[in-house]
């Protein structure tokens, strides 16, 4: 039977408002420049606090954290997506 896994995000409001607030800021400094660099540092913070998670028997509220050499699964993906 094949394992099944999903994505869970950890991110918060706070932490997406907060990143959000300051680069509107910086964007309205650097007079549009900075667009670019926002799109993809703000890709950067959800996918670093996205992580793989396997789901047991087939009941989504049954879940463990994969663990491999002290490192998650999610940190995994993350370290190989983000340069």
């Amino acid at each position: 039977m094949p394992k099944k896994y999903k994505f869970v995000c950890s991110l918060g409001f706070a932490d997406a408002f907060g990143q959000t607030l300051l680069w509107l800021i910086l964007i309205v400094f650097t007079l549009g420049l900075a667009i670019p660099f926002f799109i993809y540092f703000f890709l950067k913070l959800i996918i670093n606090s996205t992580e793989i998670i396997e789901v047991l028997n087939s009941d989504e509220n049954q879940i463990s954290i994969m663990k491999e050499s002290n490192q998650d699964a999610g940190s995994q993906v993350n370290n190989s997506l983000i340069i």
